[in-house]
């Protein structure tokens, strides 16, 4: 079933060789909030892309884009990988946007010369058409938290060759059991299911993610890699703490998609195991990305690591780089494929701001959209978050701006305590005047019961606007 590293084969003829040899081995287990689990094998999985890729090659337009719900059911993943056997475009929708949101993407694609089926609306044949997107593949939305997503093309149906250099330096094995967390129209969770296919992974789907579910998962089927976003391992920060046993098959996890918090990072390391736990920086726009094993981060508290294969200069404001130590916005280049030329040499960037230290690491100190002018003085949100979320006691922060007469902006922070924690704002504001300059520091703290944040882990920025408006 090995392949060599010239070989590639496509993701049809890849499920079908592995059903062909495992078919009553399980392909997916999705496991309900009652611990009820539904199986998927193989043979059926096969069965049911083949069946779907027959009804899309009748009903959709030759070189037609298709949408399609990214729902974490049988269904839903067996008709999403269906899209991507079938050699047309596909553009994976969160399942709860609302219908101007579907549009506005639509549009964009349109736009841009695509011609867009909606994939369980194909009821009848249909006529040619003409597209952009010929070459299959499938296109990701990006930056929606901000109400402005853009969209990434990745072009070409997924193949496999073998798993990516950076998967297994993080403890990534074919045939594993994977935990498949997240909603699948983001872009990590989306890569790990198609990267898990092809590795012929059993590949677990917890339908909730809480605390004593996915411990439950974890431990009853012997889960040996999983990405997990921040998010995720604070809600899992307590079971680890009372029952690191139960996390004992893991042979890795990859986080990424926003900063972990200080304590909860030196807590699975400390459970897990510095070898174990691993942090990636990168894009949807799949610019580049940095690696970090838990040795480098508890030598370096804060980094992100160092390029994978990926260059990384810091420019400032006038496009010049910065020698090491100087903050600037961050630009990469990945030495994997070809970049298009650029206004740095090559390098490109998704805004975000950060400084490299004397041997390559990379630390992050927030976008120009995070940006906050307080009385004169640049203060960068994730900077006073992170200070803020590495305080005992709290779960969750975030950080917002509010109007004000004599500085023109001051912060607000709001904050989530943990359960059963005596936290204070006089805990807070000590905390934070121990580690940020004064005019870091909010003027005010406000707790809350919980904070709008996404499947993902990331802030919804539009919602929390709407709930700073109301202080």
């Amino acid at each position: 079933m090995k392949n060599t590293p010239s070989q590639s084969v496509g993701l049809l003829s890849r499920i079908r060789h592995i059903a062909a040899s495992r078919g009553d081995a399980q392909a997916f287990v999705f496991v309900d909030h009652r611990g009820e689990a539904a199986e998927l094998r193989w043979k059926d999985l096969l069965a049911a892309v083949e069946a779907e890729v027959q009804r899309i090659a009748f009903h959709a337009r030759p070189g037609s884009l298709l949408t399609a719900p990214a729902v974490s059911s049988q269904h839903g993943i067996s008709q999403l990988l269906a899209v991507l056997a079938s050699g047309h475009t596909l553009l994976p929708l969160d399942p709860r946007s609302p219908h101007e949101t579907k549009h506005r993407l639509i549009e964009q694609l349109t736009s841009q010369g695509a011609v867009v089926d909606e994939v369980e609306a194909l009821l009848g044949p249909g006529g040619p058409a003409s597209a952009a997107f010929i070459e299959g593949g499938y296109v990701l939305a990006t930056g929606g938290t901000t109400g402005d997503p853009k969209l990434v093309h990745y072009p070409k149906e997924p193949a496999y060759r073998a798993p990516s250099a950076l998967l297994k330096r993080t403890g990534w094995r074919e045939f594993q059991t994977q935990l498949l967390a997240g909603p699948l129209h983001h872009a990590a969770p989306f890569s790990r299911l198609i990267d898990g296919v092809l590795s012929g992974n059993t590949i677990v789907v917890p339908r909730v993610f809480k605390a004593e579910a996915v411990l439950g998962v974890v431990e009853r089927f012997g889960v040996e890699w999983a990405q997990l976003t921040p998010s995720n391992m604070l809600v899992l920060d307590d079971p680890l703490r009372r029952r690191p046993e139960a996390f004992r098959s893991l042979r890795g996890i990859l986080h990424t998609a926003a900063p972990c918090p200080a304590d909860t990072k030196r807590n699975w390391i400390k459970h897990l195991g510095a070898d174990r736990v691993f942090e990636m920086y990168t894009s949807t726009e799949g610019i580049g990305a940095t690696l970090c094993d838990g040795h480098e981060w508890l030598a370096r508290p804060g980094t992100v690591g160092r390029g994978f294969f990926t260059r990384i200069r810091i420019f400032d404001d006038q496009g010049l780089p910065l020698p090491p130590g100087g903050t600037g916005t961050v630009h990469m280049r990945s030495v994997l494929r070809n970049q298009p030329a650029g206004t740095m040499g090559g390098y490109q960037s998704v805004g975000d701001r950060g400084h490299l230290d004397e041997d390559g690491y990379l630390f992050l100190s927030g976008r120009r959209e995070d940006l906050i002018i307080v009385g004169g003085e640049n203060v960068y949100v994730s900077e006073v978050t992170s200070a803020i979320l590495s305080c005992v006691g709290v779960a969750d922060a975030a950080v917002g701006e509010l109007p004000d007469h004599q500085l023109g902006s001051r912060l607000c922070a709001l904050v989530v305590r943990r359960p059963s924690a005596s936290l204070t704002v006089a805990d807070l504001l000590g905390h934070c005047l121990s580690r940020l300059e004064p005019y870091k520091v909010p003027s005010e703290f406000r707790f809350v019961d919980a904070l709008p944040r996404t499947p993902a882990g990331k802030l919804e920025r539009i919602s929390f606007s709407r709930l700073m408006e109301t202080l």
